[in-house]
C-alpha cells in the first residue's frame, strides 16, 4: 500500500510539474511590431509580425591624410529572424479572454524575445505551451489584460 501511494504521488508530481499550459508573449504600443488584419462577419483574422533581427552594419573610423574623420561602413552576412503570431477566430471559435494579470506565471516580453541568444531555443521554448497567447500591457482595464490565443509560425529566410 505505501508503495503504491508514493507511487501515485510521484506520478501526480512530475505530470504536474512537466506541464506548460499557457505562455503569454507581452507587448506594448511601442514595440515595432507588424500587425495585419483581416475580418468579415464569421472570420478575424491577425497576424503579429515579430522582427528579430539586430543592426547588421559595423562602422569603423579613421582620420585620413588631410585630418578628416573617415568612416567606413561594413554590413555582416545575416539571415532575417521572423515570428509570426496568428490569431485565428472563425465563427468565435477562438473569442479573445480577460486574464488577471497577477495570475500570469508564465510570459515572455518583446525585449525579452528580441535579445533571445539562441533562436532555435527560443521557438522550441514557446512550441512546449499548449496555449500561447498575445497581449497588449497598455491595454488593460484595470488588472485585466485582453490577450488572443496564437498559433506559432516561424519564419527564416536569408538575406
Amino acid at each position: 500500500m505505501k508503495k503504491i501511494l508514493i507511487f501515485i504521488i510521484c506520478l501526480y508530481s512530475s505530470l504536474t510539474y512537466c506541464q506548460n499550459e499557457d505562455l503569454y508573449i507581452l507587448i506594448n504600443n511601442e514595440v515595432a511590431l507588424d500587425t495585419i488584419n483581416a475580418q468579415n462577419d464569421s472570420i478575424s483574422l491577425k497576424i503579429f509580425r515579430l522582427n528579430l533581427n539586430s543592426n547588421n552594419l559595423e562602422y569603423e573610423f579613421y582620420i585620413n591624410e588631410k585630418g578628416k574623420l573617415g568612416k567606413r561602413i561594413f554590413s555582416k552576412s545575416r539571415k532575417l529572424k521572423l515570428i509570426e503570431l496568428i490569431y485565428k477566430n472563425v465563427k468565435d471559435n477562438n473569442p479573445q479572454i480577460l486574464i488577471n494579470e497577477a495570475n500570469i506565471t508564465n510570459w515572455l516580453t518583446y525585449e525579452e524575445i528580441l535579445n533571445a541568444r539562441d533562436f532555435e531555443n527560443l521557438i522550441n521554448t514557446i512550441k512546449s505551451f499548449d496555449n500561447v497567447y498575445i497581449s497588449n500591457k497598455d491595454d488593460k482595464c484595470n488588472k485585466f489584460l485582453i490577450a488572443k490565443k496564437v498559433t506559432l509560425k516561424n519564419m527564416k529566410a536569408k538575406l
